[in-house]
């Protein structure tokens, strides 16, 4: 088991070397000069070259490649050009807010599947289990991030009824609940359906109601027959 895990993290280190580099590159094919950011009027050549030297931008690519793998495995992730951070400092201020909107949005998943499974299961082949599987398709299939984006185009940017960001915003929060509860109503329709498609093979001594007994054979000297050994369909 050592040995297996030990193989399998072993192939997984050329993907994540590869995946590293397709994403330092995408950042250095991005238009624009980030040194850009921190010139001012007043700078002179000089010391748009020392900003130049401190972020390492003077380097061969190759070399800024190995210092940005260095530093990302160190924890260290730059700086936002944006707002003058550290990047690890603002992604871990944001971290309760993203648990919290994924606390949301789980319970809103569970509050919604676990209903609509149970009918779905209830109505099989009927027209409320038809228009059930129909909102579950939709919901598995529409991506996340779009489904988002739109809510917060129709209700923040359209209508005008929601904030577009901050930690009042419900959109994004009601997107990923009703994607996520199509996948949670698939599995409790799924647990709902499955004990009437179940094979029915009871042992000895143990009479199934659902079954037609097929076979009985003596298990004492007597002759006297056993309870029925019963195998077929429920």
């Amino acid at each position: 088991m050592n040995n297996l895990l030990f193989r399998r993290l072993l192939q997984l280190l050329p993907m994540l070397l590869f995946i590293s580099l397709v994403s330092f590159l995408l950042v250095k094919l991005a238009p624009g000069d980030p040194v850009q950011a921190y010139i001012t009027p007043r700078m002179s050549p000089d010391d748009i070259d020392r900003i130049r030297q401190s972020m390492g931008l003077d380097k061969p690519l190759p070399v800024q490649y190995l210092l940005w793998l260095k530093n990302l495995l160190q924890g260290d992730l730059g700086y936002s050009l944006i707002y003058h951070r550290p990047v690890l400092t603002m992604i871990v201020e944001r971290i309760p807010a993203t648990l919290g909107l994924m606390g949301a949005s789980l319970l809103l998943a569970i509050l919604l599947a676990i209903p609509l499974g149970l009918l779905a299961g209830a109505f099989k082949h009927r027209w409320l289990d038809h228009v059930l599987n129909l909102f579950a398709y939709v919901g598995i299939s529409v991506p996340i991030f779009w489904f988002g984006i739109l809510l917060i185009t129709v209700f923040s940017v359209q209508l005008n009824w929601l904030p577009s960001m901050g930690m009042r915003t419900i959109g994004v929060a009601d997107s990923l609940a009703r994607c996520d509860s199509s996948r949670h109503f698939a599995l409790h329709r799924a647990d709902v359906l499955q004990p009437r498609q179940l094979t029915c093979a009871t042992s000895v001594r143990i009479p199934s109601a659902s079954c037609q007994p097929t076979m009985c054979k003596p298990s004492w000297p007597t002759g006297r027959p056993a309870a029925p050994f019963c195998s077929g369909m429920c």
